[in-house]
């Protein structure tokens, strides 16, 4: 006879015991289907996590280039805007000086920073 087979012989004292055993069998279906549900949500939340830092590891690269980009066309302002007459003020994009504002607080973050800036270097040396 198995476990879940029903004694028909049971005594007055089994069928005492019988509820408090129904009541833990209940008791531990219960929690091993909220551990099923919260494995489920643990594998959806570790997904997105996933998804986001890989966005945002993307975004702080794009960052640094951009970063790279502008801190090279910093540097050819002021040859241009002294050939040109223009004072670093009346320059497209205001003041040069205020430029300390403008730095990301992930400057340094990302090691293909320097890459960037290297290939910016190239670019802009030309041929």
């Amino acid at each position: 006879m198995s476990s879940l087979d029903l004694e028909l012989d049971a005594k007055p004292d089994d069928l005492d015991e019988e509820p408090g055993v129904a009541l833990l069998e209940r008791r531990w279906f219960a929690v091993l289907a909220a551990t099923r549900s919260l494995q489920a949500e643990c594998a959806v939340l570790h997904a997105a996590s996933q998804l986001a830092e890989a966005a945002w590891r993307r975004s702080r690269t794009q960052l640094a280039e951009f970063e790279a980009l502008r801190d090279a066309l910093e540097r050819q302002l002021p040859a241009m805007t002294s050939a040109s007459g223009i004072l670093p003020s009346d320059a497209p994009g205001g003041d040069v000086r205020g430029r300390a504002e403008f730095s990301s607080e992930f400057r340094g973050a990302d090691k293909h920073r320097r890459a960037a800036r290297a290939v910016q270097s190239a670019e802009t040396a030309g041929p």
